[in-house]
C-alpha cells in the first residue's frame, strides 16, 4: 500500500480543511522526505489523521480518539 494524499479538517491544532500530497513534486521527486517544524505546527496532527484513515482510530498521549 502506497498513501498518495490524507485530506483532513480540525485535527488537533490544524484547524479549517486541509491537503497533503504524497504524489506531487516536490515530495514525489525524491525517495525520502521529512515532515518538519517547530512544536505545535501539526506535523503530529498529519500522522494522527493517516492513523484516523488507516485505522479508524489514534493512540497518541494513551488515550484512544475513534473516528465517528
Amino acid at each position: 500500500m502506497k498513501i498518495l494524499g490524507v485530506k483532513f479538517k480540525n485535527i488537533n491544532s490544524l484547524t479549517g480543511e486541509w491537503e497533503v500530497r504524497f504524489d506531487r513534486s516536490p515530495i514525489s521527486d525524491t525517495r525520502l522526505f521529512a515532515i518538519v517544524g517547530p512544536n505545535g505546527s501539526g506535523k503530529s496532527s498529519i500522522l494522527d489523521a493517516i492513523t484516523l484513515g488507516l485505522y479508524g482510530e489514534t493512540a497518541r498521549l494513551g488515550s484512544p480518539r475513534r473516528l465517528s
